[in-house]
């Protein structure tokens, strides 16, 4: 695994860049680049209380604010996702520990995908 700093905030990337929900790391949120844990992603460490995404990178190299496209939360936490920085947005999508949320066309939640900036680690 790779760790990434990014003003003062980690990241930890994975070394695949074909990911899918199976490899996330348990105690670790993942962010996928692409529908169905696919692509390149990037693993999020809680407790942090929140992150914004202009400062994560998927292991690609590519930014992760408004890119994410499914998410798998194995955390003891509940993770707010929301579309802009600062845990700002007119809307936001709750993902619950143990669930995995793909934001793809066509599915329940699409509104959400490649806009979610920011993200709230919570107790549920």
């Amino acid at each position: 695994m790779v760790v990434m700093v990014y003003a003062g905030l980690a990241a930890v990337l994975s070394p695949a860049a074909s990911a899918n929900y199976d490899n996330c790391p348990n105690g670790y949120l993942c962010l996928y680049q692409h529908a169905n844990g696919t692509g390149s992603k990037a693993i999020l460490p809680p407790p942090n209380i929140y992150w914004n995404f202009s400062n994560v990178y998927f292991l690609n190299g590519v930014n992760a604010n408004d890119q994410v496209s499914s998410v798998y939360n194995r955390t003891s936490w509940c993770a707010v996702l929301y579309r802009d920085n600062d845990l700002v947005g007119s809307d936001s999508s709750w993902v619950g520990p143990g669930q995995k949320r793909d934001y793809g066309y066509g599915q329940v939640e699409s509104r959400f995908n490649d806009v979610i900036s920011s993200i709230l680690f919570r107790t549920c």
